[in-house]
């Protein structure tokens, strides 16, 4: 398996259901690599759950892309594919929910970088709802979008032991 060290390409996006690692793996990356890390979440959410706007949360991405090296963090279906088009590598992580139902309740009320800070994190019905139906609302879509992209170096990650081999640990 190809390690990140072995990345020659430096526009990464990192994808999957929440709690798969997503944030985890990208820090590693932008540790690593001492490139820019864009956390989606923090573009998107602002105080009492406001989101951006459509059309600026697609200009705001717009501009990250335009940069020489990126790592973007998040899904948001509605504009991977932008985000998938401009990325020399994707990552995604395709773990089971199980996994990633377990990660998301051990990481309940932890400060996190990826989030923004004044927005808590909560165990709902329309977050665990996600995670148990990524498989069959949001895994689809990305993976015809990465038989799409097939030119782009595409790195599908389906455990914690293929992401701490990924990244060398």
């Amino acid at each position: 398996m190809k390690s990140y060290k072995d990345l020659k390409n430096r526009k990464i996006i990192v994808i999957g259901s929440p709690g798969s690692g997503k944030s985890f793996v990208s820090t590693k990356l932008h540790e690593y690599f001492n490139i820019p890390i864009y956390y989606l979440d923090r573009i998107y959410w602002h105080e009492d759950w406001v989101n951006t706007p459509q059309d600026k949360f697609i200009a705001l991405q717009e501009e990250i892309l335009k940069k020489d090296a990126f790592i973007i963090d998040g899904n948001y279906l509605s504009t991977i594919e932008v985000r998938i088009s401009k990325a020399s590598t994707i990552i995604f992580l395709d773990l089971p929910k199980e996994v990633c139902l377990e990660a998301v309740k051990q990481r309940m009320g932890q400060k996190r970088t990826d989030f923004p800070p004044f927005l808590k994190e909560e165990l709902d019905d329309e977050f665990v709802h996600s995670i148990i139906f990524f498989e069959v609302e949001s895994k689809p879509t990305i993976l015809k979008l990465l038989d799409k992209y097939q030119d782009k170096e595409i790195i599908v990650l389906h455990s914690r032991e293929e992401i701490d081999k990924f990244l060398g640990n």
